[in-house]
C-alpha cells in the first residue's frame, strides 16, 4: 500500500483504493440512507467491494468485536468500551397509531392514560425495548406494562402493522409523515 500511495504521489493522483468494506447496520437505514451513498462511492472506487449485514445494534456489535465487521452504524445503543462510537446521524422516533383502528386517541400526557391500556404495541424486538425507550424518554417511565402484539425487525413491517391497526409503534419521524393525511396518529409526548 505504502508503494502504490508513493507512486501516485509521484504520478501526481490519488491511488485507487483497492479492498473490501464490511458494513452492519439496520435494515431501513441502509436501504434509505447508507445505500444510495455506497453507490456514488462504488462508481468513484470500483475496486472497492462491499459486504453487509443487516441487523440490530447488539449483533453488530458482536460482530465488530468478532472482527467479522468493519464498521457498524447502530441506534442508540451501549456498545463495548473497545468500540470507538461516533455520533453519525439524529432521528426523530414517534410513537404512531391507526386513528381508523383506535378511534378514541386523544392528547395524552401521561403513561397512566387509559388509551395505553387499551392499545396493543408492535416492535422490533422481543420485549419493546424501542416503545419502552420512548415512554421512558417522554414521561420517564420506568416500568410500564405492553401488550405487545406482534414483532418484526424492520421499519416497513413495523408501519404496515401500525398502519392495519394491528397495534401502536415507534417510526421514524420521516415515515411516519408519509402517512399523516392517511389516518395515522402521532402521540405527542
Amino acid at each position: 500500500e505504502r508503494l502504490n500511495d508513493a507512486l501516485a504521489e509521484i504520478q501526481g493522483r490519488p491511488a485507487d483504493l483497492i479492498g473490501r468494506i464490511r458494513l452492519g447496520m439496520p435494515i431501513n437505514f441502509g436501504n434509505e440512507h447508507v445505500l444510495p451513498v455506497i453507490a456514488r462511492f462504488s462508481a468513484l472506487h470500483p475496486r472497492v467491494e462491499f459486504r453487509l449485514v443487516y441487523d440490530f445494534g447488539s449483533v453488530l456489535e458482536r460482530e465488530l468485536l468478532r472482527g467479522h465487521l468493519d464498521f457498524a452504524i447502530v441506534d442508540d445503543v451501549e456498545l463495548h468500551p473497545k468500540i470507538l462510537k461516533k455520533p453519525l446521524y439524529g432521528e426523530t422516533l414517534e410513537l404512531c397509531a391507526s386513528q381508523k383502528h383506535f378511534k378514541n386517541l386523544k392528547k395524552v400526557d401521561h403513561p397512566g392514560s387509559e388509551i395505553f391500556k387499551e392499545i396493543p404495541f408492535v416492535d422490533y424486538q422481543e420485549g419493546a425495548p424501542l416503545v419502552r425507550r420512548w415512554f421512558a424518554h417522554h414521561f420517564r417511565a420506568k416500568k410500564f406494562p405492553i401488550h405487545l402484539k406482534g414483532v418484526v425487525m424492520d421499519v416497513t413491517g413495523i408501519t404496515r402493522m401500525v398502519v392495519g391497526g394491528m397495534g401502536a409503534g415507534i417510526l421514524p419521524r420521516y415515515v411516519a409523515e408519509e402517512y399523516v393525511g392517511r389516518g395515522l396518529y402521532r402521540f405527542r409526548g
